[in-house]
């Protein structure tokens, strides 16, 4: 299948919203200097969508919070950074919302990936 014609069933509105919050989170906490990639996989019978970046990255600590409401990680290179902390907790609402999977990869100072699976729809 051509990525460029996958078929998912959802919502467009929201899905579109939690694609935007992953894009804008990475450009929010990666330094102008380093990079941030956007890709959809396929792998099997699901799409993936995943944002990787080369930031500023999550500690092991605050990882087990990420999808709490209005939990913001809070560092000295998150300072200035802006945000209400409801992003990523709105992100995980919608793909649970459509009995999906969302998941991430972090190692603090190095990056972070973050990713939502889609099943296909053939045809």
């Amino acid at each position: 299948t051509d990525l460029a014609t996958a078929n998912v069933y959802g919502d467009y509105t929201q899905l579109g919203e939690a694609m935007s919050n992953f894009v804008s989170n990475a450009v929010k906490y990666t330094p102008i200097e380093r990079t941030i990639e956007a890709r959809l996989r396929r792998e099997g019978n699901w799409y993936i969508f995943e944002v990787q970046d080369n930031g500023i990255g999550i500690t092991p600590e605050e990882q087990a919070k990420i999808f709490a409401p209005s939990y913001r990680v809070s560092n000295d290179k998150t300072v200035g950074i802006p945000g209400t902390g409801w992003g990523l907790y709105l992100v995980e609402k919608i793909i649970k919302y459509h009995h999906c999977e969302i998941f991430f990869t972090s190692e603090f100072g190095k990056g972070s990936t973050f990713a939502f699976k889609l099943p296909v729809i053939e045809g």
